[in-house]
């Protein structure tokens, strides 16, 4: 445990709780923040919706291709597609089996 508090912003910084709106450019594209806290930490976007028998349920394997940037400045830092490997899981187990690398 950490005995580090959390001070107040400054100006020019966010707040931790803040609610931030999606960039317009991105929100053009269809991007939207499926965060908790609608603080753009995580945007979607869908590219292709599955229909009917196609939607997965609860313990179905899904895998993915992603392309994960930063928000400030759009620098990429991970991608499922240039290493040529989805992402694979379980839908509905959480991601307690992820690990860092």
């Amino acid at each position: 445990m950490s005995d580090a508090t959390l001070e107040e912003p400054t100006d020019g910084q966010k707040s931790v709780n803040a609610a931030v709106e999606v960039p317009p450019e991105l929100a053009a594209e269809g991007f939207v923040d499926v965060t908790p806290l609608k603080d753009c930490g995580v945007l979607k976007l869908i590219r292709q919706v599955g229909y009917d028998t196609d939607c997965p349920v609860v313990d179905d394997n899904i895998s993915v291709q992603y392309v994960a940037t930063l928000a400030e400045g759009g620098i990429q830092y991970d991608s499922s597609q240039e290493r040529g490997k989805p992402f694979k899981f379980r839908l509905g187990k959480g991601l307690s089996h992820l690990r860092s690398v």
